[in-house]
């Protein structure tokens, strides 16, 4: 009986996937666990991950961890792994006053402070850079162009998809198929930016009117006064401090304020895809 209800769900998927793709899993907040160098492990009735792995979840001891890796005191981040979530020349910090750390130069694109290309050129981009890498000057004859979902881009310039989490460079032989080697997960870094959420097993903080849930804009950390209700539907859990959440187990926080300064008046957080709850705005 159980695997005639997998394999019907089996195929409910399946005709999910061809209509909308990896989309369906943006929406549950999957990339954050790629930014984070998670391990999927999936199952047969679904199309997306079921669960992840995660190193560094939790109170770092002697090492740092980015991305799956781990970084002894002064040890330096490759900027080829930093640089496309913007940051720069960042090293783990380990000392006894403070829990080990990252530290990473503050970097300002020249874009970003008003500097604009040339009259009739545009800025170039890179899927591994954040600033721009230069700009592309006329004749445009040979370059290439890509139209997607009606808005038409020029070789170098950079979209990001509706609906997704992936970051796309226009590039040559774009056939509008969002996929490597013109587009990669959208890079958040918070293990470089926000480490001390991360080891206190905090919840990443979403706005739900997206249709998907690509960097967190903030963290939602445990006080005591959570009131974890719903239904589980497995034996597997999200952690949340000292606390754990059985997947479809939710709680509902108020007036809470981002890091970024935004203030919610009600905010729901969810055990949707271990090991970190999901957390929305409900309004």
């Amino acid at each position: 009986m159980k695997l005639t209800s997998c394999l019907f769900l089996g195929f409910m998927t399946i005709s999910t996937v061809i209509t909308t793709s990896t989309a369906q899993c943006d929406s549950l907040g999957v990339n954050l666990y790629h930014d984070l160098g998670c391990i999927p492990h999936y199952d047969e009735c679904n199309f997306c991950p079921i669960k992840y792995t995660c190193q560094g979840l939790g109170p770092w001891d002697k090492y740092c961890h980015f991305r799956g890796q781990t970084y002894a005191n002064t040890e330096i981040v490759e900027d080829s792994l930093s640089s496309p979530s913007c940051d720069k020349a960042c090293f783990c910090s380990i000392s006894e006053s403070v829990r080990p750390s990252f530290i990473c130069a503050v970097l300002d694109c020249p874009e970003w402070l008003g500097v604009r290309p040339k009259p009739g050129c545009y800025l170039n981009y890179s899927l591994d850079d954040c600033c721009s890498v230069g700009e592309i000057c006329p004749p445009f004859d040979d370059l290439e162009k890509c139209v997607v979902e009606g808005k038409e881009y020029m070789e170098g310039q950079a979209f990001l998809p509706k609906n997704s989490c992936m970051k796309c460079i226009c590039q040559k032989g774009f056939s509008d198929k969002i996929e490597e080697p013109f587009c990669k997960p959208m890079p958040c870094g918070q293990q470089l930016k926000n480490w001390k959420h991360i080891q206190d097993r905090c919840a990443p903080l979403y706005e739900k009117n997206l249709d998907a849930l690509c960097c967190p804009i903030g963290w939602v950390c445990p006080d005591g006064t959570e009131v974890i209700g719903g239904d589980s539907r497995s034996d597997d859990v999200c952690v949340f401090g000292e606390r754990v959440l059985k997947i479809g187990q939710v709680f509902e926080k108020f007036n809470v304020i981002s890091q970024l300064g935004k203030r919610f008046s009600k905010i729901e957080c969810k055990c949707i895809i271990p090991p970190l709850l999901t957390c929305t705005d409900v309004n």
